[in-house]
């Protein structure tokens, strides 16, 4: 596939009347944590759209970044590649062939209804939303009708969430993210592939009726979380293990105007999906069915303030006694949003809460300089018992500060 993609650049470089545009970020990224400097990133974003003509387009994005902070493969810079794809129209269906994105799910930085599209948690959920999703190499085609729209994915390998390393800032340290063990600082885990070799297929169809925007959508491929099990050495200790299993998915979404307000609706269910059961170390698979439904409401607020609740329920549909994760999750997140002073400095605080008791609060001020320069300074402060999604950083509250040139 990638072969195939790179045989359209030389039409590229060719074309004599293709519209080409560039999009360029540079950030430089500051943390501290307990009075001291823990990171000091330079990152560049960058987007590249190429016309080749009416019927045929190139598109590029990715981004290179360099820390004072090594990675646990002792890297302190590296590439990535997000999106590299060519789009054309042929048989009556818009096609994309290459490294591509596609977010199916209505609710915001929330990935229990993601489907198709793995995410980058080594910096756990404090990256842009955006800047988290991890580009898949598939086709993708699309046809519209007169009452909505088709499309169709298939990918030779499933791509799956990239989960951060032991020794790292944000490594896991709940056991329902350990397969069940507690967590021992320095002690040897799990190496947990980013990859999977499985492919990967998926559908939706969206329409429109009476106001209501809707969808559904299925997809079948590898997990995007992995499973754990001790393999027996003869010679040796048994170590740890991860893998991959299928996961078949059916879903739906609706969307709807309700005057000033937009509300959202998710519902996914998985099943008899692959999960993990802890017996005093022991490891198990057990297969249960699993339900999860999302609302989200987004109003203009008082004082021109931009409000976005948005509430998660997940089910574990009669579990295992000894499964690794809750049988139930609830989740809901806060957004509070305001621009003020000719719109020159906004104002945002977001709110994550869970059923275990725990939580994260971010709060930002960000100010517009020009249309090219953006300085932005937040505070991440995590709190809760540690065997929850945010309270297992609550010792890793932070102050950061940034700075955006858009070129």
């Amino acid at each position: 596939m990638r072969l195939l993609l790179l045989s359209f650049l030389p039409l590229a470089l060719q074309a004599q009347e293709s519209a080409v545009q560039f999009d360029n970020r540079l950030s430089l990224y500051s943390g501290m944590s307990d009075g001291s400097l823990y990171e000091s990133r330079l990152q560049w974003d960058g987007k590249a759209a190429i016309s080749l003509d009416d019927s045929l387009d190139l598109r590029f994005s990715g981004y290179l970044w360099s820390d004072s902070q090594a990675n646990l493969s002792g890297e302190h810079q590296a590439a990535y590649l997000r999106e590299a794809f060519v789009s054309f129209t042929w048989q009556g269906l818009n096609w994309q062939l290459g490294k591509q994105v596609h977010s199916w799910s209505k609710l915001d930085n929330l990935v229990n209804f993601e489907q198709v599209t793995a995410r980058d948690f080594s910096r756990f959920i404090l990256s842009n939303f955006d800047d988290s999703a991890r580009g898949q190499w598939m086709l993708s085609a699309t046809r519209a009708t007169e009452q909505g729209q088709w499309q169709w994915l298939v990918a030779p390998t499933t791509q799956v969430h990239k989960l951060p390393h032991q020794g790292d800032r944000y490594e896991f340290k709940a056991p329902r993210l350990r397969f069940g063990f507690p967590y021992v600082a320095n002690a040897s885990t799990a190496k947990v592939a980013n990859s999977a070799g499985s492919p990967l297929v998926a559908m939706r169809y969206e329409g429109y009726s009476q106001e209501w925007q809707w969808s559904v959508q299925a997809r079948y491929g590898d997990d995007f979380e992995p499973l754990a099990r001790w393999q027996q050495n003869p010679d040796a200790q048994p170590q740890l293990n991860t893998f991959y299993k299928k996961r078949g998915t059916v879903g739906a979404s609706a969307s709807r105007q309700l005057g000033e307000a937009v509300l959202r609706a998710e519902l996914l269910l998985s099943p008899s999906r692959y999960f993990n059961t802890h017996d005093q170390g022991q490891l198990g698979i057990t297969r249960h069915h699993q339900l999860a439904a999302g609302l989200g409401i987004d109003v203009n607020g008082p004082w021109d303030t931009f409000v976005n609740l948005q509430l998660v329920w997940d089910q574990v549909l009669s579990p295992a006694e000894t499964l690794v994760r809750p049988a139930t999750d609830r989740i809901w997140s806060l957004t509070l949003r305001r621009d003020f002073a000719a719109q020159r400095w906004l104002s945002e605080m977001r709110w994550y809460g869970s059923n275990a008791g725990d939580g994260l609060v971010r709060l930002a001020l960000t100010y517009i300089a020009s249309d090219n320069l953006e300085l932005k300074a937040g505070v991440d402060w995590f709190y809760g018992a540690n065997n929850g999604y945010f309270g297992q950083y609550s010792e890793l509250d932070q102050l950061n500060v940034q700075a955006h040139w858009y070129f």
